[in-house]
């Protein structure tokens, strides 16, 4: 059988989420206390993206670079600042601070979650005096063309793994999943060493922590499936967006955002099936 996580521990906390487009002025709701992930386990994790989300220090940098304030060099032009139910992004609290030596630190005061990580929603905006006023979740994008007028820029940055590596490092995970797996007649399962790859979009990462997705996608049920069957990747994702689903609806209602995902398990065993 597929694995199936179970649901967040509700708790008592209960951060703010979005309920329509805050990013354009739509209001804030409590969010209900099932953002809480479930627990982690002991997997190896690697983000490949990029952080191009406002609070990054990097990006600052680079926007101001690009183009700095004319009132203040030592600033963007574009505005960073965390959101709230304002149409007016200048009147939101500023994602940076400066040292007096111009170095910029995270204020950390956000207005709520964006997701189960517990990450503030932050965003840029242009300036107040911009012809088009326009406000994007990221510093970087295909499109939003007034936005790239003060720096979101359209370039990825690029990232290598060495699989090798990763795959060397798995000899106690690959014996454990082996151990899980069912017998068919005499033939018991071999271990194997897997990566996963999971490229989804926000309407999965905001509902599940990293190390939860790891913990799912590495689960020995999982894992099984992929060594034993043809089609055990694609049961797996199923079962992951079906529970993604479950989540989405805990966490957001009627404003969760679109969920894709595309997910595939490597290695280097040549006896797993095709």
């Amino acid at each position: 059988e597929e694995k199936l996580a179970e649901l967040p521990t509700p708790t008592a906390s209960a951060p703010m989420a979005v309920e329509g487009d805050a990013a354009r002025g739509g209001g804030c709701r409590p969010m209900p206390p099932h953002m809480e992930p479930f627990g982690t386990a002991p997997k190896t994790v690697i983000v490949c993206t990029g952080d191009h989300s406002p609070e990054s220090v990097n990006e600052f940098e680079r926007l101001r670079r690009y183009h700095p304030s004319r009132s203040d060099p030592r600033l963007p032009d574009l505005l960073v600042v965390y959101d709230a139910p304002t149409h007016d992004k200048s009147r939101c609290n500023s994602v940076f601070e400066l040292a007096t030596d111009g170095a910029a630190h995270v204020t950390g005061r956000g207005r709520y979650f964006k997701n189960v990580r517990r990450e503030w929603a932050s965003l840029v905006s242009t300036p107040p005096t911009a012809r088009f006023q326009d406000a994007l979740a990221f510093t970087r994008s295909i499109g939003d063309l007034h936005l790239h007028t003060y720096g979101v820029s359209h370039l990825p940055e690029v990232r290598r793994v060495d699989l090798s590596t990763l795959l060397a490092a798995q000899p106690a995970e690959a014996a454990a999943a082996a151990a899980a797996a069912p017998q068919s007649g005499n033939d018991a399962a071999q271990p194997t060493r897997l990566v996963s790859v999971l490229l989804a979009t926000d309407g999965v990462w905001d509902n599940w922590t990293y190390e939860d997705v790891s913990a799912f996608l590495l689960d020995p049920s999982c894992t099984c499936a992929v060594m034993q069957n043809a089609n055990g990747s694609r049961r797996v994702l199923q079962s992951f967006m079906g529970r993604n689903s479950a989540f989405a609806r805990r966490n957001f209602g009627s404003q969760a955002d679109n969920a894709t995902g595309v997910l595939v398990y490597l290695t280097v065993d040549t006896s797993m099936p095709q």
